[in-house]
Formats: structure tokens, C-alpha cells, sequence
């Protein structure tokens, strides 16, 4: 089976459980039947099995199931929870200071997901295009390498042209540029105006140059090309790993938040 029509039939069986929870939840509330009983422990079983994957990811030696399956099963039951959350609640507004904090602990890992699902299909493409993905621990020693191969270069044209003008362009127009990552929308949205706009002055300051101080402000021009891309690869990167540090966190804490939860209405419960 291709991967469109695999696809295909994922969405369209999501698509009618998705419906047929829908009716069903409609059918119970014109009987008046209560349903929240029952959603609240699908619910629970569900974000039990999605807080699962990363458990899978960490213990991915275990013959349970292919590391794609899972994926796809969390996606798709990541979105039907969304469904059993707001039949769940139905049009009550949360009351009191724990339904208030469970909402809001299922919205955070809720709307993180779909970020993170929307990040997790862009960006790896825009790595790709990078060309060589470097390891994201090791972008800052590359960094410093090539702002210490800039220095060197600028340093060399004091002394084998005796001129500062290089020294001078250097400082004014490209040594904060080199001293940290910075144009993250920027980078983002995958846009090339930042570095065009240093290259054109670069291009400009080439007019006033003898060949020896062109042939160092071409080299200067590639460290500032190799740099601006660095930063993109290191801010692409980040933020794959960024977003995890608001779901994976969320998720078991509105785990912790569910199970007071129910410890509390089968309290109510016993004492009712």
C-alpha cells in the first residue's frame, strides 16, 4: 500500500469514528443519558497511551510496533482526545480551581501537538535543504570557529595591507553579526534579506579595496554566507526541540492533575 492511499484510509477511518462519537454523544444527550463517566476514562485511557510514545521513543529496542505506527497512532488519537475532551465537558464552563487547571493543562498539550505536528512536517524539509545537517550541540563551536576565522582574516589585512579600512568595516558593519545568532522570523520563513542585505555591503565596500584586501573580503563575504546559514540550522533545530519542553512536561502533568482528579469524585462519590 502507498503512503497517499495508507493516508487516505487513516483519515477517512478517523473521519468515521470521529462522526460516529459525534452521534453518539448527540443520542445520549436527547435521552438524557450522563456519558460523562465513560468519556472521562476513554479520555484517561487515551493520554495513557499517548504519554506512551515517549516512553517507545526512549525504549525503542522493544518489538512493539514500528516507531512510525506509533507516530501515526498518536497523531490520530491525539485529535480524537480533543473530541472526547469537548464531548466530555460538553457546553459546561470548567468550575472551581482543578477543572480550571485541567482545561487548561489539555488545551497547552493540545494545542503543542498540533504546533509540534505542523513543526515536525515543515522544518526537517528546510533542514534538508541546508544541505549537511550538523549536529545542533555542536552549531555554537562551528560558530565561534568561523567569527575566529573572520577576526584572523581582519587582523591579517593590518598587516599585509597596513590599511584599517578593513578593520574599520569589519567592526562597524559585521562584528555584531558574528558575536551571536540573531533574524530568527527571519530564519523562520526560510528569508534571505538580512543576508542580502550584508552581502550588498560587502559588495559595496569591495569598490574601495586593493586586490589583496578583496581577495580577504571575499573570504570574509563566505564566512558571513556559511554563518547565516549555521544560525538558520541552529534556530530550525531549537525549535524542534523547544516545543517537546512544553508537550512531553504538560502531558504528565495534566496526567498527575487527571488521576487527583478522579481520586476526588470517587472520594465525593463514597461519601455521597
Amino acid at each position: 500500500m502507498t503512503v497517499h492511499k495508507r493516508r487516505r484510509r487513516n483519515i477517512t477511518l478517523f473521519s468515521v469514528v470521529c462522526l460516529l462519537s459525534i452521534w453518539i454523544s448527540v443520542l445520549c444527550h436527547r435521552n438524557h443519558t450522563d456519558i460523562r463517566h465513560f468519556s472521562g476514562w476513554l479520555m484517561f485511557a487515551l493520554i495513557v497511551f499517548l504519554a506512551a510514545f515517549n516512553l517507545r521513543k526512549r525504549l525503542s529496542f522493544l518489538p512493539v510496533l514500528r516507531a512510525s505506527t506509533w507516530l501515526q497512532l498518536h497523531i490520530y488519537l491525539g485529535l480524537f482526545c480533543g473530541l472526547i475532551f469537548v464531548i466530555h465537558i460538553g457546553a459546561a464552563v470548567p468550575n472551581g480551581p482543578l477543572e480550571i487547571t485541567l482545561a487548561l493543562l489539555f488545551l497547552i498539550v493540545f494545542v503543542s501537538g498540533i504546533v509540534g505536528l505542523a513543526l515536525s512536517r515543515s522544518l526537517p524539509n528546510r533542514l534538508t535543504n541546508q544541505g549537511e545537517e550538523i549536529i545542533f550541540e555542536r552549531i555554537p563551536i562551528y560558530r565561534r570557529q568561523l567569527r575566529d576565522k573572520a577576526e584572523e582574516l581582519v587582523l591579517s589585512s593590518l598587516t599585509s595591507s597596513q590599511s584599517k579600512m578593513l578593520a574599520e568595516f569589519y567592526s562597524e558593519e559585521l562584528a555584531l553579526f558574528f558575536v551571536a545568532p540573531a533574524y530568527l522570523l527571519h530564519h523562520l520563513f526560510m528569508a534571505q534579506r538580512p543576508l542580502n542585505q550584508i552581502l550588498e555591503k560587502i559588495d559595496n565596500q569591495k569598490r574601495y579595496c586593493n586586490d589583496s584586501e578583496c581577495e580577504l573580503i571575499e573570504q570574509l563575504r563566505e564566512l558571513v554566507v556559511k554563518t547565516y546559514e549555521l544560525d538558520r540550522s541552529q534556530y530550525l533545530q531549537g525549535i524542534l526541540k523547544v516545543w517537546l519542553f512544553v508537550h512531553i512536561p504538560a502531558t504528565f502533568a495534566l496526567f498527575a492533575f487527571i488521576v487527583l482528579h478522579v481520586i476526588l469524585i470517587h472520594a465525593y462519590v463514597g461519601t455521597g
